[in-house]
């Protein structure tokens, strides 16, 4: 279909027109020669298609872009010389003009005389008539390029339209008088009760924004769009045109969702796995398998463990297994944050509840891992007065920030931390002995490191990777033996995080393939293996057959294990446990 073909209408009121200003015949066509406006003329007309014939004027105007003038058609053109119409034809003067836009021809115009006065017309004023023709084909153009901008904005507001519906977020249009004149889908469903929105002041559900203000910014509004109020982020865009005020967009987006998404991004979690912990000792091991297998629970886990255990590499292993994987981690350590600001650090603050507080207020770490974690490091450093309020939090799953009272529901799962022994705090008044056992309903202790030597070596080895590629000094493949059985056998009060630091050290210094002595920190080099009393084998082999009792379990499949553990067989561990009298409790623990 041709460009034309969209203003047909007004083609034919023109031809219309210009037939009774000229008193003259008037054809438009198009370059697929159809014909759009015909003002009594038919002489061109092909009878088969009902189309402007190929060997007309017109179509040789369109086809040589240019304007053709006969004072005698029949004889001075081709196509009118061997027109099966000739006989009953009468015109005679002929003027085609091209019609062309950015260019290119998109039709033409054909005036024809049949009367003698008309020819005689024609010939006095072809210069004006050509002139006029001219302007009446301009109207024409512009006719058509408003029309076609009409319809690219209509496609463009289609458009806009489709994406404004499949948009995640509500979304409303209001005019210079604050009042909505557009929304989608969304916007409607944030209030059902509402039959008709068009029209209606924005200012009923948001009373911050006035009409006027061309100033950008967001604020919190409370809607009642279910059983319950949601808190929705809503961001003011002020449309200003000519430096006056003609109305503004806002997006309606469900607060706790912008939170989550916002953490995600400031706060991204290290996506780590229970088997990229690094160890395969028996208490290691056990570790990761307790803390995989309650990893799906939503109840609340407290990681106990000396510090540089790897408490919070864990409790992210935790949160990246469990059911709101996909939501926010947030991680807060009690311990690094002034008393004087952990509340509001937690629970977060509105507008003027302390000197100093932003405009606006802000979001506690609460609220921002709604639907995801909230780990809790360095719990035993919270602050006596602070703990009802975290209690009653876990409790009710609300919390309210600084300076309201309005409550806000959470859905998190609390993971918290301590190198602290927290019982003996409850003992001395220190630690809430209620909020204690809300967090710890999942105990999970992380052993220390002197307690999985084993694991030294390989340790060692990863950190040992690690720091050669970063520090470019891949030359150093090892440890030598000595150095080995240094760091074995060292006690590591920092744990783990003492080793990466000792390895790290151990790599700047190093200058050969080799760690030596020479390149861990002094305090290594002089530490003195403490010269203890020989214990008697007798006890020696008496612990170690209690222990892998207590161990395996005081039954006869638990003692078979336990002898196969130690290396000996099933009836000589009998003999010895009768041998020594020795006695379990009736539900031994694990060491």
């Amino acid at each position: 279909m041709s460009k034309l073909t969209n203003i047909r209408p007004y083609i034919e009121k023109l031809c219309n027109i210009m037939a009774s200003v000229l008193e003259m015949d008037v054809i438009v066509a198009d370059t697929d020669l159809c014909i759009l406006g015909d003002w009594e003329h038919g002489g061109c007309v092909s009878e088969e298609t009902e189309s402007l014939r190929d060997d007309s004027v017109v179509a040789r105007a369109m086809r040589e872009s240019r304007v053709i003038v006969y004072n005698n058609a029949k004889e001075e053109n081709e196509g009118c010389r061997h027109c099966p119409k000739r006989k009953n034809c009468n015109s005679e003067t002929i003027i085609a003009y091209p019609l062309a836009m950015d260019g290119t021809v998109v039709g033409g115009i054909g005036i024809y005389s049949k009367e003698k006065y008309q020819k005689d017309k024609l010939a006095a004023q072809k210069t004006t008539l050509t002139q006029f023709i001219e302007e009446m084909g301009e109207l024409l153009i512009r006719q058509l390029e408003e029309k076609e901008q009409s319809l690219e904005l209509l496609a463009a507001n289609e458009k806009m339209n489709r994406v404004i519906e499949i948009l995640d977020f509500a979304l409303a249009s209001v005019d210079e008088n604050n009042r909505v004149v557009y929304y989608n889908q969304k916007f409607a469903q944030l209030l059902p009760h509402k039959k008709q929105l068009i029209g209606e002041p924005i200012s009923r559900w948001c009373k911050d924004f006035t009409a006027g203000d061309t100033t950008e910014r967001r604020t919190n509004v409370l809607l009642r769009s279910g059983h319950k109020p949601v808190e929705y982020e809503v961001t003011f865009s002020p449309t200003v045109i000519n430096g006056k005020y003609s109305g503004a967009l806002l997006s309606f987006k469900d607060a706790s969702e912008v939170l989550a998404k916002a953490s995600q991004l400031l706060y991204p979690t290290k996506h780590r796995k229970f088997d990229e912990i690094i160890g395969s000792s028996d208490k290691i091991r056990r570790a990761k398998q307790e803390a995989a297998s309650f990893a799906h629970s939503r109840s609340n886990i407290l990681i106990t463990g000396e510090s540089g255990t790897g408490k919070e590499v864990f409790a992210t292993a935790i949160h990246n297994a469990s059911r709101c994987a996909d939501g926010p981690f947030i991680a807060v350590n009690c311990a690094a944050i002034p008393d004087n600001l952990l509340e509001s650090e937690l629970f977060g603050y509105e507008e003027g509840a302390f000197t100093g507080a932003a405009k606006g207020g802000r979001a506690g770490k609460f609220e921002i891992a709604n639907k995801g974690t909230l780990f809790l490091d360095e719990i035993g450093e919270l602050p006596i007065h602070l703990q009802p309020k975290l209690l009653r939090a876990l409790q009710e799953k609300k919390i309210q920030r600084v300076g309201s009272n309005r409550s806000i529901s959470i859905d998190i799962r609390i993971i918290a931390a301590t190198n602290k022994n927290l019982t003996k705090m409850m003992e001395t008044g220190e630690f809430r002995s209620d909020l204690y056992y809300r967090l710890s309903v999942i105990p999970i202790q992380i052993p220390a490191l002197r307690e999985r030597r084993e694991d030294i070596p390989v340790l060692s080895a990863y950190f040992l990777q690690m720091y050669s590629s970063m520090l470019e000094k891949s030359g150093i493949v090892d440890f030598d033996s000595e150095t080995m059985e240094i760091l074995r056998a060292y006690d590591w009060p920092g744990n783990v995080r003492e080793l990466q630091n000792t390895i790290e050290y151990a790599v700047n210094k190093c200058s050969d393939r080799y760690i030596h002595v020479c390149d861990i920190p002094e305090r290594f080099q002089k530490q003195e293996r403490p010269v203890t009393p020989p214990t008697p084998l007798k006890d020696l082999e008496k612990a170690a057959i209690y222990n892998a009792v207590a161990y395996y379990g005081n039954t006869p499949e638990g003692k078979e294990k336990a002898a196969d553990a130690i290396g000996i067989s099933r009836a000589t561990m009998y003999r010895k446990i009768k041998e020594y009298q020795l006695l379990w409790p009736q539900s031994p623990s694990a060491i």
